[in-house]
């Protein structure tokens, strides 16, 4: 039987999720433009309110709710847009139930790698020249199997050596 190269252990916890998904979501996404757009329309709206309040004040003198009101609800749609990437993303990792606070391992050969969560409860087999891509962060790799899925490396836990491995893997596979 072969052995692996490289064995890493570790295991899924929410802050690395959390992390994951920012990343991804940014990235892929353009979460941050989309936010930024939210909020340049929210406020053309708001103040195009405002100038009609305006106006009704000086010819009627009334009182410019309407303006308090859009500020509100517009105040609230963009809390709302901006906390609920890290909502969804809780409520997703807590949902699954296999790979929740799960202890996982993943063994590196020359062509491919195996990862398996729970022990073997769940084991997959990925070959390095169908990966959709390595991106490599400050604290982590993610190898991501498809465009919007993959796994996640803390580099705390990889062993001496792993670093040179892994980035020979993408430059090799052209990842």
């Amino acid at each position: 039987m072969e052995q692996p190269l490289y064995t890493i252990k570790s295991q899924y916890t929410l802050d690395e999720f959390l992390r994951y998904n920012k990343y991804i979501l940014s990235s892929r996404y353009h979460l941050k433009r989309q936010h930024y757009t939210c909020y340049a329309v929210s406020l053309l709206i708001w103040c195009g309110v405002v100038a009609s309040d305006v106006a009704s004040y000086t010819s009627h003198h009334a009182f410019p709710i309407s303006s308090i009101i859009t500020l509100l609800v517009l105040g609230y749609v963009n809390w709302n847009l901006h906390t609920s990437t890290d909502r969804k993303a809780r409520e997703a990792y807590n949902k699954n139930t296999l790979t929740k606070d799960a202890p996982y391992e993943l063994c590196f050969y020359g062509t491919y790698f195996v990862l398996s969560v729970n022990g073997d409860m769940s084991r997959s087999k990925f070959q390095y020249n169908r990966l959709f891509e390595i991106i490599e962060t400050e604290t982590n790799y993610y190898v991501m199997t498809v465009w919007n899925n993959g796994v996640i490396i803390c580099k705390t836990d990889c062993p001496q050596g792993f670093d040179g491995f892994i980035r020979g893997v993408k430059t090799t596979y052209r990842l």
